[in-house]
């Protein structure tokens, strides 16, 4: 399964907002406001890299395909804001394929905050991409509004977000150095980007689990 990053199309739309770093660094020109969106850019893929799945909640429906395993499903992208549709197609007409039902067909377990469904009528089809998901879901970003089901940005995801972004942006000029020294451990720079002790602390909490 293959997912791609959720692009920000403006300062107010990721895993930490620009005024988030410029105040934690104390910036206030608008001098390095481009550097800093690649660094927040860049800390989004890789946090999502890291988790295994996307982080952020897509402005429209995606559609994606799975093989079942058994009478669980998990989604990639959690918690689950909406769901257009659920098909099962073992020979792949989807147009044709009726949807399937909400408590009746499935459940949402948790109420999607954990990506997975539950099967009422036996084991999901484990034909190869035979199960087509359209739907949304993910954090709304830094910034965003939060609209009805939807879930907003937990504060920790933040706050690591903004401490790893702007530990870059601080360390930009010593991308030629093997190791960059910082309280509690060192980074190799060599890497294009090492995450945080801290960090990957918090990011624990969000990555995708197996089933």
């Amino acid at each position: 399964m293959t997912w791609q990053l959720t692009p920000i199309t403006s300062p107010g739309e990721g895993l930490c907002t620009l005024d988030d770093c410029k105040a934690r660094r104390g910036l206030t020109t608008n001098d390095s406001d481009e550097l800093l969106a690649r660094i927040i850019l860049g800390v989004q893929s890789a946090f999502e890299s890291y988790c295994r799945r996307p982080l952020l909640l897509s402005a429209a429906a995606v559609t994606e395909y799975y093989t079942g395993q058994g009478q669980y499903l998990q989604l990639n992208r959690y918690p689950i804001a909406a769901i257009t549709s659920i098909k099962d197609a073992s020979d792949y007409n989807f147009t044709s394929a009726i949807a399937l039902l909400a408590d009746s067909d499935y459940r949402l377990i948790r109420a999607g905050a954990s990506g997975i469904l539950y099967s009422m009528l036996g084991d999901w089809d484990p034909n190869p991409d035979a199960i087509q998901v359209v739907y949304r879901g993910g954090f709304v970003a830094a910034g965003g509004t939060v609209e009805t089901g939807e879930t907003p940005l937990p504060a920790d995801l933040r706050e690591a977000a903004i401490e790893q972004a702007v530990f870059l942006f601080q360390r930009k000029d010593d991308m030629g150095l093997v190791q960059v020294n910082y309280q509690g451990g060192a980074i190799n720079k060599q890497v294009d980007m090492n995450l945080l002790p801290q960090v990957k602390l918090i990011l624990d909490n969000y990555r995708k689990p197996s089933l």
